[in-house]
């Protein structure tokens, strides 16, 4: 078991949702880091060093689809989630040419997120 929090970097442009999904987290001992774009996101990615990301697809400035393939450039091996409202196949698979690990549909389920950050932290 780690002994330090699972540290979580978590972009998503509507702040409600934002704010509620970090106290849910945190609820749950990881540490977490948020963005309301994927520019704010990339910034905090260098400095945070999360070890898993999970951002929004559609956002302003920089979209979660161009903030993986930043985050691939720098890291080929953390653990990328997209929340994404949008389930068309063109979206999905460029998510993953992109470097995405997983897919959330939105409305996202919080349970099957903790679930996910619990696989991550063995």
């Amino acid at each position: 078991m780690r002994k330090i929090p699972l540290r979580v970097l978590y972009v998503e442009d509507e702040e409600l949702i934002r704010v509620m999904m970090v106290r849910f987290l945190e609820r749950f001992q990881f540490s977490v880091c948020s963005a309301a774009n994927g520019k704010i996101a990339w910034d905090l990615f260098l400095e945070y060093r999360p070890d898993v990301v999970i951002t929004d697809i559609k956002m302003p400035f920089l979209d979660g689809i161009q903030l993986a393939k930043k985050i691939r450039e720098k890291n080929v091996n953390i653990p990328i989630a997209a929340m994404t409202a949008f389930s068309e196949p063109e979206i999905i698979e460029e998510a993953r040419i992109a470097g995405v690990n997983e897919i959330l549909i939105k409305p996202i389920d919080v349970e099957k997120i903790r679930e996910l950050l619990l696989t991550y932290e063995k």
